[in-house]
């Protein structure tokens, strides 16, 4: 499966304009793991549109009958993963004394690697 990549981050990165760069790499991580449930399951969503799934981690990953997908079990970490960084990220946003955009777009990139590593083993059917 290829991962999509929204490559204006970097310019952010680049300008140290942190908090762009990680409003991008978050919507590319979670149009990428919709990608990946769509690819498994038989509910489906619209990776433009209905982003909200990949930080779900209730949802996430499962069938109609609503049961866990077990080849997307390392998905649905992922989606947790996501989910406490877009957390931090609010927090952030509402008081500074919890860090910086800068070491928070750090960990982003590492879930991205995480993901990217992962997403490029599914084989298409």
């Amino acid at each position: 499966m290829e991962y999509v990549e929204f490559e204006e981050w970097k310019k952010f990165k680049k300008e140290k304009n942190y908090k762009e760069s990680i409003d991008i790499l978050i919507d590319e991580i979670a149009t990428n793991l919709v990608r990946v449930h769509n690819h498994y399951s038989d509910v489906k969503y619209d990776e433009k549109k209905e982003l909200g799934i990949a930080f779900n981690y209730l949802d996430y990953g499962k069938n109609s009958k609503n049961k866990s997908i077990n080849d997307m079990k390392l998905f649905i970490d992922f989606c947790g993963e996501l989910s406490l960084l877009d957390r931090a990220y609010c927090d952030i946003l509402e008081d500074s004394a919890w860090g910086t955009f800068k070491d928070l777009l750090k960990d982003v990139e590492i879930l991205r690697e995480k993901a990217i590593k992962e997403i490029l083993r599914i084989k298409e059917i």
